[in-house]
């Protein structure tokens, strides 16, 4: 199942603290944290290493 939750990462934040001693609830808290992580992406922020392709992301 996909769920779209639109909320701030404080929110999310918060509701990672909420789950985190369940373990039954481990893959979501690691989707919740991907997710603030992927957020924060952005790659015109990114100064590519030599051999990178100008238009390519590299993803480490």
């Amino acid at each position: 199942m996909k769920v779209l939750i639109e909320a701030t990462i404080e929110t999310f934040n918060d509701l990672i603290t909420a789950i985190e001693s369940n373990s039954n609830l481990a893959d979501v808290k690691n989707q919740l944290e991907t997710a603030i992580a992927m957020q924060d992406h952005d790659p015109s922020k990114e100064v590519p290493k030599e051999g990178d392709h100008p238009i390519i992301d590299r993803f480490e």
